[in-house]
């Protein structure tokens, strides 16, 4: 794992523009403090911060082929590069080193552009072609590795794997995005298409760009297929579940350099552990954070724990919150409201201790059904298809059971919400964008004017195959918004401030498309989340694990917001004088109103502001 940058130009590269790459990597040693080079061309100079973990001695980037016409700087992991290797060698390839590395730079120069389509991991890269003095980059499909990006002029482009790289270029003066910033209010992060600078631009996940002679061209290289095969077997899709996570762990287990696993104890990271366990000689290093006696899910990591003898190590990440919010505005680089990204900074930063790459269970909630959005939209699904007055007694058990309600007529009240629901938004799928959009009354509380409408900026931007079905719908567009936009980014910044690698074998691409490419009724089910890992792996966990119900990893705001240090906070970013109540004229009058998420979010951006607001144009 490490950072990229890049500076292209059409005119040539001075030694102005190599002072630039250099300062853009200092900003980014974190990402890489085992090595830093930079490598001067004529119309590009690409430059590389290492995070050694394969082929330690061998795998220098930048790198280039034999005869010098192509230079790749890569950060990530490519997973299947053993396969790889073996079939570029049977075709005439000649590696000088172990790398994954000099596998995508073969495949590259061998499959051009096509190959992308060949690639297992979590990656964004650049490859430079000097005869033609073009560049060609991608990113994974999932949006795992960062790919930021910005025109200077007419004359180039700057590329990073973080914001504060391009920022430490001085090529650009930052310009705030208003619409970014409308979207923050209504997500809690800003969607992966963009960045909150209207100057800075993200590559979107399973997206290329070609870049020459000043224009520029991206393209999105793949989408999800979902329900493709409506005759498989119950137990075949088991089976090939086991195989294909197996497969997965198996080769992301694969590093010259300490490895361990984040384990909660909650499904997903119970299975990679024990997988783990079963393939390792030695025993499995786990780590598991808690957040004193408010969210604590000791008992169940220490039942893994102890099933499959790791060496354990706990840590309480709920002191002196305060002290860390300054440190996510480094790591972030923009406003980030997930309130579990302290406590994945703190486990992580404690993890690297002792290991430098950790395996999570990030991804399985969105390819299993995790969340509980998906069971209401299963419930939504059957009163969609059937008569609202003929809804049968299994859907209304299941509504009872999700609900938690004892009081029938309150589970037919949430029978009815659902309908009236799907009748006011006319599509599962727009329920569903509007439920993940909408960000109360505070906009209008604050007094603030959105300059769009973010419900439907992200209908149309993430707009998913309208040949899927509803339910296959609300996964596509959770694969290309918050899983990307929040989960990953959380865990990637998080991680690799401490210099840490994490990879998230829930995310191989052949145990994704294998499982997804299943009719969405075969594997989902009303009454149980993540039927299908439950059913394939159910016999490898310890029975209070079996038996738990899905746990949030968000941090106790409620009981954040009342500590005298937060108040102090509180008083000092949200009055008339801040540079916060530019933006919300309101803020001092809705704050008294609002919820303990709505008060996270505001502070996380009242925070940024402060820090860049001098900087902002």
């Amino acid at each position: 794992m490490c950072g990229i940058s890049a500076i292209l130009k059409r005119t040539g590269v001075q030694d102005a523009d190599i002072s630039s790459l250099q300062r853009m990597l200092r900003v980014q040693q974190h990402r890489g403090p085992d090595a830093s080079q930079v490598k001067k061309l004529d119309n590009a100079a690409l430059g590389h911060v290492r995070l050694s973990i394969i082929d330690i001695d061998g795998g220098t980037q930048p790198m280039s082929a034999h005869d010098g016409r192509y230079t790749i700087v890569f950060n990530g992991e490519i997973f299947n590069y053993l396969e790889l290797r073996k079939r570029l060698e049977k075709s005439g390839c000649r590696f000088k080193s172990k790398s994954d590395t000099e596998v995508l730079l073969h495949a590259y120069i061998t499959w051009g552009t096509a190959v992308v389509s060949h690639l297992n991991g979590q990656f964004a890269f650049v490859i430079w072609d000097s005869v033609n003095n073009s560049a060609f980059a991608a990113r994974d499909r999932f949006g795992e590795k960062p790919f930021y990006y910005s025109q200077i002029d007419d004359s180039g482009l700057i590329i990073s794997s973080e914001i504060k790289g391009l920022l430490a270029s001085k090529y650009i003066k930052p310009k705030i995005d208003r619409s970014s910033l409308d979207l923050y209010l209504s997500l809690l992060y800003i969607p992966p298409d963009r960045s909150i600078y209207a100057n800075i631009n993200s590559l979107p996940p399973a997206c290329c760009m070609t870049w020459s002679h000043g224009a520029l061209k991206s393209w999105r290289y793949w989408e999800p297929e979902f329900s493709t095969k409506h005759k498989t077997s119950r137990d075949q899709i088991i089976e090939g579940t086991q195989f294909y996570l197996k497969q997965s762990v198996s080769r992301q287990m694969q590093s010259d350099v300490p490895i361990g696993a984040l384990l909660s104890g909650g499904l997903d990271s119970s299975t990679t552990v024990a997988l783990m366990s079963k393939l390792s000689e030695k025993p499995i290093k786990t780590f598991c954070a808690y957040f004193g006696d408010t969210i604590d899910e000791r008992p169940y990591a220490n039942a893994v724990s102890t099933l499959y003898k790791t060496e354990h190590h706990e840590l309480n990440v709920d002191f002196h919150i305060e002290e860390h919010i300054h440190d996510l505005l480094n790591i972030y680089d923009e406003p980030f409201a997930d309130s579990s990204a302290i406590a994945t900074y703190l486990i992580s930063k404690y993890a690297s201790e002792y290991v430098k790459v950790v395996l999570t269970g990030d991804g399985a909630d969105e390819v299993f059904g995790g969340y509980g959005w998906y069971t209401k939209a299963l419930m939504s699904q059957e009163l969609h298809e059937g008569s609202f007055s003929l809804v049968g007694n299994r859907l209304l058990k299941a509504i009872y059971s999700t609900v938690g309600i004892s009081d029938k007529r309150n589970n037919m009240a949430e029978k009815i919400r659902l309908h009236k629901s799907l009748q006011r938004h006319g599509s599962i799928l727009n329920q569903h964008i509007k439920e993940q959009t909408s960000y109360s009354k505070l906009k209008s509380n604050l007094g603030y004017k959105p300059s769009i409408d973010s419900i439907e900026t992200m209908r149309k931007s993430f707009m998913p195959n309208v040949n899927y079905s509803q339910i296959d719908q609300i996964f596509s567009y959770d694969y290309k918004t918050y899983l990307p936009g929040d989960i990953l980014r959380k865990v990637d910044r998080a991680s690799m401030a401490v210099s840490l690698e994490s990879r998230a074998p829930f995310l191989d691409v052949d145990l994704v498309e294998f499982v997804i490419s299943n009719h969405w009724g075969v594997r989902l089910e009303i009454n149980k989340s993540k039927s299908l890992l439950r059913d394939a792996f159910s016999d490898s966990w310890p029975s209070n694990v079996r038996n738990r119900e899905k746990q949030g990893f968000g941090g106790p705001v409620e009981q954040w917001i009342k500590r005298p240090a937060m108040q102090s906070m509180t008083k000092n970013i949200f009055n008339k004088s801040h540079i916060i109540a530019e933006f919300f004229p309101n803020i001092e009058r809705a704050i008294e109103n609002c919820t303990s998420q709505d008060w996270w979010t505001l502070l996380m951006l009242g925070l940024w502001l402060e820090k860049h607001g001098d900087t902002l144009s």
